[in-house]
């Protein structure tokens, strides 16, 4: 099953096409265009269900319980977003080897990053700034919802890591607050 499902995956990364995949740890689905396959991850440029650009996910590939290529409506989403000047987004240099090489590579393109443990708490996400990295587990200073610096570092297992998000408008707005705030930019804290 799995590698039947990379070979889908490295299709979809190949033609470029608009996919859907649903995952069992959450409801409802994610869209978006395929732009890198790891062993074990897939990184998707999202494109939200206002048929917007909305950022960047990389999702464990075993996670995966049903795949969709094309994706309901592609034709339709392709052209609205074709009418709206969106254009297909340019591939990152986003390392797919392991959570924590994904997470090293999106550290050095974006301020704050999300990452998700949906199997240990799948209501709650964990938002912030790489502080540390290391084989077994990331540490963050985390932003809260009102854009508001936590002072100490929490670190998290990297193998419980299901999900990882960068560069979306919630997380964009996040440190944009926080810039303007504090007046130097996440990456000095």
């Amino acid at each position: 099953m799995l590698n039947r499902l990379m070979r889908k995956l490295e299709h979809a990364l190949h033609t470029g096409t608009l996919i859907r995949l649903e995952r069992e740890l959450e409801s409802g689905y994610a869209s978006g265009y395929v732009i890198a396959v790891g062993t074990r991850w897939v990184h998707l440029a999202i494109v939200s269900d206002d048929i917007l650009p909305a950022g960047y996910q990389a999702f464990r590939t075993d996670d995966i319980s049903v795949f969709h290529d094309p994706a309901p409506h592609a034709d339709f989403v392709e052209a609205a977003l074709l009418l709206r000047s969106v254009r297909k987004p340019a591939p990152l240099k986003i390392d797919m080897t392991d959570a924590g090489s994904i997470l090293a590579t999106a550290h050095q393109a974006f301020d704050i990053v999300t990452i998700h443990r949906e199997i240990d708490d799948p209501e709650i996400c964990h938002i912030g700034q790489v502080h540390s990295l290391n084989d077994k587990n990331v540490c963050l200073i985390e932003v809260t919802s009102d854009a508001v610096l936590e002072d100490v570092p929490r670190c998290y297992p990297l193998n419980d890591i299901t999900r990882i998000d960068f560069g979306g408008p919630y997380e964009d707005a996040l440190a944009s607050v926080c810039l303007k705030t504090y007046r130097r930019p996440l990456g000095q804290w």
